[in-house]
């Protein structure tokens, strides 16, 4: 089977590609330097034409400039999963498409299933849940929700907090919004399991079970750099104003495709702090 995977210069799309490759599988790497996605569809098509798999790893994830700035938003999130979903349709390929929690407002008791009720709240969520049902409209696709995602290539908030631990200075982290932190391996293993199944479910939630919130990812970070935990203080979202607002909890219900899902989110960072830090 071969993978194209659209986006693999970024932190999932790069763990994508080499999962692909890990796996004995042909892997295309597709990014700025080599499409546009500016194109017409049929120039899109005519590019992935030999791929069994396309995988769409392109968002648009400043969530805070998002508000202001719907026009890359639109495009990324909206446009580009669109235009990927018909050029599928030329080539008899199958989209997964890659989307996010933020689909949904937060403000449920326990963790969101694939067919929990969505009410984004913020642009960048509206956009990728306007990608998602743009994606869906179509046969050959299906959507991968996931959530807190961390990997070696590219910043993630593991690398923000131990650059601050590093630095020696006191520093806050919100403590009331919880979510599961999910290796971009893991999310690329979990990919390649649901390629290897016909379609059943259209939406799947692959991320880590378990959950935590910042702060105690945060803490477990320095433990990972065998630093005090001592220079993090806890604190609510709302000493940490932002212009888009984040759900209070994130934490989706996780998908087993094929007798595979993702590991618990503690033992799957212990094994991959090094990588990443």
């Amino acid at each position: 089977m071969s993978w194209a995977v659209i986006g693999s210069r970024g932190m999932f799309g790069s763990d994508m590609l080499k999962a692909v490759e890990m796996h004995g599988a042909l892997g295309n790497g597709l990014n700025r330097e080599n499409l546009n996605l500016n194109e017409s569809v049929e120039s899109l098509a005519r590019v992935l034409a030999n791929a069994d798999f396309v995988v769409n790893a392109v968002a648009y994830t400043k969530v805070d400039l998002a508000e202001s700035n719907y026009g890359p938003a639109q495009f990324a999130n909206i446009e580009v999963p669109r235009k990927l979903a018909e050029a599928c349709k030329l080539t008899g390929s199958r989209l997964i498409h890659i989307s996010t929690d933020y689909v949904f407002d937060g403000e449920s008791r326990t963790p969101y299933l694939p067919t929990s009720a969505t009410n984004p709240r913020s642009v960048y969520g509206k956009t990728k849940l306007a990608g998602e049902d743009a994606v869906l409209s179509f046969e050959n696709t299906q959507v991968i929700r996931t959530s807190w995602l961390y990997g070696a290539n590219g910043t993630c908030f593991p690398k923000k907090v131990a650059a601050k631990l590093l630095s020696g200075e006191e520093f806050s982290v919100v403590d009331n919004q919880l979510g599961s932190p999910t290796h971009t391996l893991n999310l690329a293993e979990f990919a390649l399991h649901v390629g290897s199944q016909p379609i059943s479910a259209k939406v799947l939630h692959g991320v880590a079970s378990g959950s935590t919130s910042w702060l105690g990812f945060a803490q477990e970070i320095a433990r990972s750099l065998f630093l005090s935990a001592h220079l993090i203080r806890g604190a609510p979202s709302e000493n940490h104003p932002a212009v888009a607002e984040r759900p209070a909890n994130g934490v989706l219900t996780p998908t087993q495709v094929a007798g595979y899902q993702i590991p618990e989110w503690l033992p799957a960072w212990k094994s991959a702090a090094s990588e990443v830090l």
